[in-house]
């Protein structure tokens, strides 16, 4: 068996169990899937939200995060936001995750989520997707929290950041958002 057809049959057999966080990220312009519509995003933004903070009895904070949503949408409204937190307030260093698709609250997500006994999560948190829904023709959001596989990369780079994704949803159709883009810092 040549070294390309392991390697497809690898990457065949892990998408087929439901880990993502090895598959290659594709390196063309970002596109995905929302349920069963193709999604080619007009607009890609990244937006700093809160920070997570814990404390210990006395008050005082022992662990911090900042949380950011990372937001790709259609022209049509469709779209998928992934949230995740990185230990740092700013994105001024390299940034990157890899996380399979394991239940929330499992010894797997506790170990992956906090790395080195942190007290706030660090990684993507969750993700949205919204969807036109074809029997009200409206939009509708589901949010996702357990088995979000991911792989995330920020790079700083002169006033923008450059970053490639693959995040897959647990819906029945996989949806996901796959390929690399920028945003403005």
């Amino acid at each position: 068996m040549s070294g390309l057809n392991a390697t497809t049959l690898l990457l065949s057999a892990l998408a087929v169990a439901g880990d993502y966080s090895q598959v290659p990220i594709p390196s063309k312009r970002v596109y995905g899937r929302v349920r069963d519509q193709l999604l080619n995003p007009s607009s890609i933004e990244l937006k700093k939200l809160s920070q997570l903070k814990t404390k210990d009895a006395s008050g005082r904070i022992v662990d911090s995060a900042q949380v950011y949503a990372l937001i790709f949408r259609g022209s049509d409204g469709q779209g998928i936001v992934a949230y995740f937190t990185t230990p740092e307030d700013s994105l001024a260093v390299p940034i990157g995750f890899r996380q399979p698709a394991v239940m929330r609250n499992s010894p797997e997500h506790r170990k992956m989520m906090y790395p080195g006994g942190r007290k706030v999560p660090i990684g993507v948190t969750s993700a949205q997707m919204t969807f036109l829904n074809p029997k009200t023709g409206r939009l509708e959001t589901k949010v996702y929290r357990d088995r979000v596989a991911a792989q995330l990369s920020l790079i700083p780079t002169r006033g923008t950041l450059v970053g490639q994704l693959l995040l897959v949803l647990p819906d029945m159709n996989r949806s996901f958002v796959c390929g690399a883009f920028k945003v403005p810092k």
